[in-house]
């Protein structure tokens, strides 16, 4: 699958759970409705970083990283994305080469 149509089914499926819909996450999110309508009906491939980043944060998605996991749903994932969102470059390297190195 694309990455793109996963960000796609991954967004609408978290937008219709959390009941939002396209046009009141344009509008929430100051962007234009036909733009956000066509890319969640597949019409657009893709949208600018920062739109998509905006519509995140609308529905309450922290990370866009949420979009490109096969199941964005997961909570524990949803808060290793959160702890990671806050830790400093030094200290996200730092936990990396410290996972890493436990294999």
């Amino acid at each position: 699958m694309d990455i793109w149509d996963k960000r796609r089914r991954n967004l609408t499926a978290w937008m219709a759970i959390h009941g939002y819909n396209g046009t009141q996450v344009a509008r929430d999110a100051d962007l234009s409705i036909n733009t956000v309508n066509k890319f969640l009906r597949g019409e657009t491939r893709t949208l600018r970083w920062s739109s998509l980043d905006r519509i995140c944060k609308i529905v309450g998605i922290n990370n866009m990283a949420v979009l490109d996991s096969d199941n964005p749903f997961s909570d524990t994932k949803n808060k290793l994305y959160a702890l990671i969102e806050e830790m400093s470059e030094e200290e996200a390297r730092e936990e990396l080469e410290r996972l890493t190195s436990e294999k």
